[in-house]
């Protein structure tokens, strides 16, 4: 129970923080004043996971306050990214600040609202399915070293980062329907049909990430070179910056996961990608659609999947299995679901006492 206490004080901490921003922050002219009164927010948010012991609340709440949090206060502080364009609402602004969500955009630019009551059952199905591939995952890791070849445990992690980020984004995602009813951005779009790099990365995965890398750091990044280098280098720098920065933020919760130094891995990893996606588009310009668009969909999406399976094995995957990450997921995962049943448990046992009173 003390862990749950844990995990109210770092979100109630979260909450106050975002109504400062709300309050005083916002009334202030936008660029330095308000970077320099968001500062200490952020610092805090750098912080508080830490007063969670467990490995897995500690890295989620890594995930949202020190990550996701933090670069929409940057952004907010330029009177950008989705803080800004929902400041005119304090319970849209919370909502905001404190869930990795973005709202579906139309074509014009305005959001998306719902037309009918959220699809509850169809997301709770989705949320039960991937459960028990979850679940199905973590008996996998209890007996990996019986597996014939280590190809299946790459498989195995990667369908399981997958369930479990957007697990955390379905249920974000419920819960703000619930409170705004608007339409929200997807977290995948089937990306085990990517065609290229750049569809893997821009369209396909963790999408909410994307988006917000894109406004914090590629669109800065090439806006700023874009008159130095031109508007063709600059678009390529861009790229590479916001990969780069996803790497070092990949590095950032590897140490909120395992208290120790980085090993670059992940930054090499996310770094070479962004350069395979420049290069991409530099050959795509330089030897127009033609030859590559030509291929059958099928030999592109399995040459992106090879990319990415051997540069995973390579660069992503052994700092998993070096600090014993899975190992480590599976058993707060076992202990959470002990926890849960012996809650029903009582939960039943009590209500059945008071219905025989």
């Amino acid at each position: 129970m003390g862990e749950m206490e844990s995990l109210a004080r770092v979100w109630l901490i979260a909450l106050a923080s975002f109504l400062y921003v709300y309050a005083v922050v916002a009334r202030l002219p936008k660029n330095a004043s308000r970077l320099v009164a968001v500062l200490p927010i952020a610092y805090l948010f750098l912080k508080i996971p830490w007063l969670l012991s467990s490995f897995f609340l500690r890295t989620v709440s890594a995930f949202f306050l020190v990550w996701l949090c933090n670069f929409r206060l940057v952004l907010f502080c330029f009177d950008s990214g989705p803080l800004a364009e929902n400041r005119d609402s304090l319970i849209r602004f919370l909502v905001f600040a404190a869930l990795p969500i973005k709202a579906q955009q139309r074509a014009g630019g305005s959001t998306n609202k719902l037309q009918q009551p959220p699809h509850l059952l169809r997301s709770v199905a989705n949320l039960a399915i991937e459960a028990i591939v979850m679940l199905l995952c973590l008996r996998v890791y209890g007996h990996k070293e019986a597996l014939p070849h280590q190809s299946i445990v790459i498989f195995v992690y990667s369908l399981h980062l997958m369930v479990t980020v957007d697990g955390l984004f379905v249920a974000a995602a419920v819960l703000a329907r619930l409170c705004l009813r608007v339409e929200l951005q997807p977290q995948f779009n089937r990306p085990f049909l990517s065609s290229s790099i750049r569809d893997f990365w821009a369209r396909r995965w963790n999408l909410v990430v994307s988006s917000t890398l894109r406004e914090a750091v590629y669109q800065p990044v090439r806006a700023a070179c874009r008159g130095v280098i031109g508007r063709k280098r600059a678009r390529d720098v861009g790229v590479v910056a916001a990969f780069l920065v996803s790497g070092l933020m990949h590095e950032v919760l590897l140490y909120y996961m395992t208290c120790q130094a980085p090993s670059w891995e992940w930054t090499a990893f996310f770094t070479l990608h962004g350069l395979l996606a420049a290069a991409e588009e530099w050959l795509e310009g330089l030897l127009g659609p033609g030859p590559v668009g030509r291929l059958p969909r099928a030999v592109k999406i399995g040459m992106t999947l090879t990319v990415l399976f051997s540069t995973g094995t390579w660069l992503f995957f052994p700092p998993v299995s070096r600090h014993n990450l899975d190992l480590k997921v599976a058993s707060e995962v076992q202990d959470g679901v002990r926890f849960l049943v012996h809650g029903l448990t009582a939960a039943a046992r009590n209500a059945t006492a008071a219905l025989h009173l």
